[in-house]
């Protein structure tokens, strides 16, 4: 009966914090970042062009997110051809899906060097920890 409820819209059911928690701390780096676009909450997006490349230091593994009139772009690797708006370099997979799962901040994780945000020129760029934070309220935990 719940089933055919929730199919029919008539009810909603949603994962416990605990179950996305484990779901997430489970799932590939890939597969997180894979899933953004489908967490992604357009109506907030204010932000019309936005690249983020990201850097797994622990499994050297790289994703490009492009943010682009209010759609969501994740590909393996980075284009070199583009300068990203952030780059961020993560220590690991581990500290991204706490931020994620709001269970760490991407504030504490930059205090504690946990991340590293670097801009255009590939300079050190702590003050983008604004935009990144910008950029990860866009998406439902």
């Amino acid at each position: 009966m719940t089933k055919r409820l929730e199919i029919q819209g008539l009810i909603h059911i949603k994962p416990s914090e605990k179950q996305i928690i484990e779901t997430v701390s489970k799932s590939s780096i890939k597969n997180c970042l894979q899933v953004l676009p489908v967490n992604f909450n357009y109506q907030k997006a204010e932000i019309e062009n936005l690249v983020i490349f990201f850097h797994f230091n622990d499994t050297n593994e790289k994703y490009s997110v492009e943010l682009r009139n209010s759609i969501v772009d994740v590909q393996d690797g980075w284009n070199e051809q583009i300068k990203p708006d952030l780059a961020i370099e993560i220590k690991t997979e581990r500290i991204w899906k706490e931020i994620l799962v709001r269970a760490k901040t991407p504030m504490d994780a930059l205090d504690n060097e946990d991340i590293r945000i670097k801009n255009q020129q590939g300079d050190d760029y702590p003050e983008g920890i604004l935009q990144l934070v910008q950029f990860l309220l866009l998406f439902a935990p």
